[in-house]
């Protein structure tokens, strides 16, 4: 242990170096996603224009920091496209007259002249580096709980868990907001501890930037609010004091709720700041468009939305906030009208309590889950023992409880408060929306963890402890299955499903951001490839990747592939990798035909699984097909050969 501890920083390097080494690794073939083809070009404009036009539903920060690099190149963007010049910003927005942030997504990584995969790697490359920063604050807050080792297994648990690795390089809020939340909460933990003139400016600062970073780092404010109250009415006098209990906490609760209240004003002054300069080139008016746009209709919460955001945008230095505020009510409508999704063979058009903890404990890996079930177990025996043994009051016993445990409570907090919502909420999109808690469940499954093994083998370092080292024995078993699992996954960590499931089974469960993204449609491209060269027998390296390119090592025809019928879902234009005239780009609702298929899973689950309007086809003539071959598990490879061909059968949930 004390070597561990010794050269700490050296093993934090080569654990952070190591999930780097992966994310790159990953990334470099890993197609623009779905949502990143929104997120990309206002990365850019942001930076470069100081105009935030494109991709309002979210606050700016990490676009920010996304679109930094490319000041370097200075890509072409599509100004003189028709898409820009004639259009009118409507976020999302598909199969009408007006373009959308998406469809200039298309025009400035495809269609513009620019290297799109330069780009895309550039852009990403940010957000991996954000996601090691987050790396070192799990170490940095678990070590000042539970100590350095504590610290290095935690930072562990982060580097190594398969979900951060497929999300921490793609161009999106979700890694970002978990970053920009713990942070924010690791300070402000400091404050309650240490309420100083230093920690309230930090407190404030990374407070601010959390809001800059997601909307959904609004839930810190309420949830401070109430930890600031209690940290306040719990906080126990020295033995100096001499004036009434009652009186030094009403006093100590007045002094907490100041100083929270100059935290908010130095969190909303960074906010005002962070607007002002990606908006500093906006017209106003853009913003008043915005709002007569998004929430247009009689009804009173769109109106009170709207007169507030066009009030703020004609009121001189409150342009900033009504940007900000755009996007919160976006946001909220957004939440409220809910999402459609496929979930276990349903595809409902309402939430379901039941979708984020399945995802969860079918994502995650087990041994990570195994460890939180114990540890929480272990957390409330701990607390039925102590609250029988010590004969004080409830609440005597949880103020004093509070005070020695200040992080713990904290973190505890945001977890059951964050996953109460993300449950009873009406949007379920994928795991990625649970991101923002895991940090907080690595740090408080380490902390419980080396707090049991301390008080099961608490002889001294120099006494042999047998119990001391089988349960650092079990503790290294633990690493290395937690080791084992990103090694044998790469790169496809975002199809990643426990061995409950599986990564090949991972499509029954959920599709899109849990398994399917548009992620593969470069390694679609390299398997085409590879079955050709295959095919003519090119290179005798190839053995080895020919007989593992096919589910069961054969080869169903001996021509090569020249014409894949594709039906692709994700951020990539097909167009790219796949030149015209190459391709037939496919859709379920064309009638079955022989040859080579190549489907996203997302389009090929949900389109079986939705309900169809009279005379509308689905893939269900396909079920009598197996894939021949998978590029990167998300995309399904089939051939039907023209015998094989049978008559397309009604629908068996044709309405």
């Amino acid at each position: 242990m004390q070597n561990i501890k010794k050269h700490a920083g050296l093993i934090l390097f080569i654990i952070l170096g190591i999930s780097f080494i992966l994310s790159v690794g990953a990334l470099k073939d890993d197609t623009a996603t779905f949502d990143e083809r929104g997120h990309i070009p206002a990365a850019y404009f942001y930076v470069r224009y100081g105009d935030m036009r494109l991709n309002p539903e979210h606050p700016p920060l990490l676009k920010d920091l996304a679109g930094l690099p490319l000041l370097f190149i200075q890509p072409t963007f599509p100004l003189t496209s028709e898409l820009w010049t004639d259009g009118i910003t409507r976020e999302w927005q598909f199969g009408t007259a007006m373009w959308s942030t998406w469809h200039i997504g298309t025009e400035f990584l495809y269609k513009s002249g620019n290297d799109a995969e330069l780009l895309i790697f550039l852009l990403r490359l940010p957000m991996v580096l954000l996601s090691l920063l987050l790396g070192f604050f799990v170490y940095r807050f678990t070590k000042e709980i539970a100590g350095t080792v504590a610290g290095l297994f935690a930072a562990f648990l982060f580097a190594f868990d398969p979900n951060v690795l497929a999300h921490n390089h793609y161009v999106t809020t979700d890694l970002g907001i978990a970053a920009f939340i713990f942070i924010a909460t690791y300070y402000f933990v400091h404050f309650l501890k240490h309420p100083s003139p230093k920690h309230i400016a930090l407190a404030g600062i990374t407070l601010g930037l959390a809001q800059l970073a997601k909307f959904s780092a609004i839930l810190l404010i309420p949830l401070f609010g109430l930890l600031v109250i209690i940290a306040g009415l719990t906080r126990q006098p020295s033995s100096r004091i001499t004036s009434s209990l009652g009186a030094f906490r009403r006093k100590t609760l007045g002094s907490f709720v100041f100083h929270y209240i100059g935290i908010l004003c130095i969190a909303f002054f960074v906010i005002w700041m962070g607007y002002l300069a990606n908006t500093w080139n906006m017209p106003a008016q853009k913003t008043v468009l915005h709002a007569n746009l998004v929430f247009a209709g009689g009804a009173a919460p769109k109106t009170f939305a709207r007169d507030t955001v066009v009030t703020l945008a004609q009121t001189k230095g409150l342009e900033p906030i009504a940007h900000y505020m755009l996007g919160v009510f976006m946001v909220f409508s957004r939440v409220t009208g809910g999402n459609s999704f496929y979930f276990l063979g349903d595809m409902p058009d309402h939430a379901s309590k039941a979708y984020f903890p399945t995802i969860f404990f079918l994502k995650e890996t087990l041994p990570l889950v195994f460890l939180i079930v114990v540890t929480a177990l272990y957390t409330l025996w701990r607390i039925i023992r102590i609250s029988s043994s010590k004969n004080i009051s409830l609440i005597r016993g949880f103020s004093q409880s509070f005070q020695r445990h200040i992080p713990q409570y904290t973190m505890l907090s945001f977890v059951i408060f964050y996953a109460y919502l993300s449950i009873m909420g009406n949007l379920n999109i994928g795991f990625r929306h649970l991101f923002p808690i895991l940090p907080f469940i690595y740090v408080l499954v380490t902390i419980t963890l080396f707090n049991f093994i301390k008080t099961r083998s608490d002889a001294p370092a120099h006494i042999y402890c047998p119990t001391k080292h089988m349960y650092h024995i079990l503790l290294g078993v633990f690493a290395f299955w937690i080791a084992a699992i990103p090694v044998i996954a790469y790169p496809n960590y975002l199809s990643y499903f426990n061995e409950i499931v599986g990564a090949k089974n991972g499509h029954t469960v959920a599709v899109d951001s849990n398994y399917d993204w548009g992620q593969n449609l470069k390694r679609l491209k390299i398997w085409i490839d590879t079955y050709n060269r295959c095919i003519a027998q090119e290179d005798d390296f190839l053995e080895r990747s020919c007989d593992s390119l096919t589910e069961d090592g054969s080869f169903p025809t001996q021509m090569p592939i020249t014409d894949p019928h594709i039906d692709y879902y994700g951020g990539s234009e097909v167009s790219y990798y796949f030149p015209e005239g190459t391709y037939t780009a496919w859709h379920s609702g064309d009638a079955p035909t022989s040859g080579w298929f190549a489907l996203s899973a997302t389009f090929f689950e949900e389109n079986l699984h939705k309900p169809l309007k009279p005379g509308e086809t689905d893939y269900s003539w396909l079920l009598s097909y197996q894939p021949i071959g998978r590029a990167g598990n998300s995309m399904f490879i089939f051939y039907v050969s023209p015998e094989s061909l049978k008559p397309s059968a009604p629908s068996q949930h044709s309405n």
